[in-house]
């Protein structure tokens, strides 16, 4: 008798994806590429270790990206190119804050850098991927 594999895909409820700020430049990398910048901070109804995913879904359903292509994680090296290519890490974040309910609600916080060989072209694609995310709430993810 063959077995068979299920392949159970887990979701995370983010109650909320805001921004720290709005984006910012940030000077140019080694390449000569302009590089900008932005801050976010979400709030999870329940832990996540796929948040670079989920969050590269979520960009990814609204056509700014593709991971690995124009989107790295991790320690990827980005593409020598002119780009945009954006790079996406996760810092730190608050602790998780525990309601009378029981609940645990995570608090990550991640930073979105784009990079690109005119000064136009990542400021255009920073605030896409910022307008994209700022304000997201109660969104259901899978990665």
């Amino acid at each position: 008798m063959a077995s068979e594999w299920i392949d159970i895909q887990m979701s995370t409820r983010y109650l909320s994806i805001l921004s720290n700020q709005s984006p910012f430049y940030i000077g140019v990398d080694a390449l000569n590429r302009e590089m900008f910048s932005v801050n976010f901070r979400a709030t999870l109804a329940a832990p996540s270790d796929k948040l670079e995913l989920e969050i590269i879904k979520i960009l990814s359903n609204a056509g700014l990206c593709t991971l690995n292509t124009s989107i790295f994680v991790g320690k990827k090296v980005l593409p020598t190119g002119d780009g945009p290519y954006t790079y996406l890490r996760v810092y730190g974040g608050s602790e998780i804050e525990e309601m009378h309910s029981g609940e645990q609600y995570e608090n990550p916080s991640f930073q979105i850098v784009v990079y690109a060989a005119d000064y136009e072209v990542a400021k255009n694609k920073i605030y896409a991927i910022w307008r994209e995310l700022d304000g997201q709430r109660n969104v259901t993810i899978a990665a």
